[in-house]
């Protein structure tokens, strides 16, 4: 099981990692999540969220391993007044965003690296999902979504 504690600290050093996130948190469900979008200004974009995960079992009782269930949201505060253009163009600085967190994760998750406390991680083949979000609360980009198995 992945601590909450150190997908806190991940999502500071990917903040400091990956250019173009300027504001990083932790949240627990989607209500908390909308009150932080809501906080937020466009001075903060890009965002880089994450989701307290679900942790289901995998195995038999005396041979088990967790499934760390991981979500993140990568996103940007517009203006009531943008274009669809300018929510094409957010969408694409956001997906460029995207694109160097996942292969950052993927570089770093699995194995005995630090990016998850030298825990032995394991990216379940075809867990990974990236798919857009549009207008919450005001927020457009991208949710990330990966089950890493751990010992």
């Amino acid at each position: 099981m992945i601590s909450i504690t150190r997908l806190r600290e991940f999502l500071v050093e990917t903040k400091q990692e990956i250019e173009g996130i300027n504001f990083a948190e932790m949240v627990i469900d989607d209500s908390q999540f909308v009150s932080f979008l809501k906080e937020r200004k466009e001075s903060d974009n890009a965002m880089l969220f994450g989701v307290v995960p679900q942790y289901p079992l995998d195995g038999r009782e005396d041979m088990y391993q967790w499934i760390n269930q991981l979500q993140f949201f990568i996103l940007v505060k517009r203006s009531n007044r943008d274009s669809h253009d300018a929510l094409m163009l957010n969408m694409e600085t956001t997906r460029a965003i995207v694109q160097e967190f996942v292969e950052y994760v993927i570089l770093n998750a699995v194995g005995e690296s630090n990016l998850f406390c030298g825990l032995s991680n394991e990216l379940l083949s075809g867990s990974l999902l990236v798919h857009p979000v549009w207008n919450k609360a005001q927020c457009d980009g991208w949710a990330i979504e990966f089950d890493l198995r751990t010992s």
